[in-house]
């Protein structure tokens, strides 16, 4: 895994609800389902795929992606052990109705993972945090390094990493949070 390098995007699956009344399809029709290794057992969450293009079309790796990698890297994770996955499916280009799109869109996240049920999740930042806890106060501050369960699946969360690329201070704290994460991944009820 290169800090620099787009992981592989996964194709939509069969059984994704329709997306015909998504706002956000006519901002930008393409769909980003996930990245990386849907069997991995260690899955990211983070509230939308932003950009994966220029508007040249050329591939890239966004600063979210950059610092993501860089960071499960250097904390010890291999390729095969992580996916990325989203609240909601299509990169926001302009103002939208962000409580609609993203209530439209969370069935899907829950079938994906009811569907690979990794063995943990980390939701990054306050946005995928209170929609995937369905509590618009949670926070990262109070949560973070906190441990919980969604059915079988092992639950915490951590910064974003756009917040951690521009604080140094919220940087060590996210990179403090993916060496837990790990040491959580390599214990005896995961091993």
């Amino acid at each position: 895994m290169e800090e620099r390098t787009l992981w592989t995007e996964d194709a939509r699956p069969p059984w994704l609800l329709p997306c015909d009344d998504c706002e956000l399809r006519t901002q930008s029709p393409h769909l980003t389902w996930g990245e990386g290794h849907p069997e991995a057992p260690v899955w990211v969450l983070l509230d939308n795929p932003g950009a994966r293009v220029t508007s040249e079309g050329q591939s890239y790796v966004c600063g979210t992606r950059e610092t993501l990698y860089r960071t499960t890297l250097r904390s010890g994770f291999l390729p095969n052990t992580l996916y990325l996955t989203f609240v909601i499916r299509c990169r926001p280009q302009r103002a939208y109705d962000k409580n609609s799109e993203r209530q439209l869109c969370l069935p899907n996240l829950f079938g994906q993972l009811d569907t690979y049920t990794p063995k943990i999740l980390v939701v990054l930042g306050d946005v995928a945090l209170k929609r995937f806890t369905g509590n618009p106060f949670a926070s990262i501050k109070e949560r973070r390094q906190h441990w919980w369960c969604y059915g079988t699946i092992r639950v915490t969360s951590s910064y974003h990493p756009l917040a951690a690329r521009r604080n140094p201070t919220v940087q060590a704290s996210f990179e403090e949070d993916w060496h837990d994460i790990l040491e959580h991944y390599q214990g005896s009820c995961f091993g």
